[in-house]
This record gives C-alpha cells, sequence and structure tokens, in this order.
C-alpha cells in the first residue's frame, strides 16, 4: 500500500525540526532510508529538501551496494545454503 501526499506531508513536517518548510540533511539524519536517497531527490542542490522533493524521494528505490547485491543474489540461487531450516 503506498503512502499518499498527506502521510507524506506528516512525515515531512514530523523531520522539519526548525520548521523553515524544508528537511536537511542533519534533519534526516538517523533515518537511513532517507538519507542514502537525500542527494538523487534534492533536484536544486541546495542541500534541503523541500515537500515536493521530498515526496519524490519516497518514490526512489534506496540503493543497493555491490556487497549487498551478491549477498542477496547468493542467498535467491541457495548458494552457501547452511541447510538448516
Amino acid at each position: 500500500m503506498a503512502l499518499s501526499q498527506a502521510d507524506h506531508r506528516e512525515e515531512f513536517t514530523a523531520l522539519d525540526l526548525n520548521g523553515d518548510g524544508k528537511v536537511s540533511l542533519a534533519e534526516a539524519a538517523g533515518h537511513a532510508a532517507i538519507v542514502v536517497r537525500f542527494d538523487r531527490a534534492d533536484r536544486n542542490r541546495d542541500g534541503k529538501l523541500t515537500i515536493t522533493e521530498f515526496n519524490r524521494l519516497k518514490k526512489l528505490r534506496i540503493p543497493v551496494n555491490e556487497t549487498a547485491r551478491k549477498a542477496l543474489a547468493a542467498r535467491n540461487a541457495g548458494v552457501g545454503a547452511s541447510g538448516r531450516r
């Protein structure tokens, strides 16, 4: 189930600690799913997300690093399975 923009606005408002109508990287600290997509969503490169940019961020996939990608591929292929259930 996808969240509506109203739900994103609630989250956005909670993150906007100084009430300036934008979320900075510092304000997003501790929210890994936001931090890893922050730069891709910050369209004007001002270091802050507007509500429009934040809604865009919520649509972006979380990047997976190469090590995690290989581990997932191995797990999905059954490689390295311990045989325990």
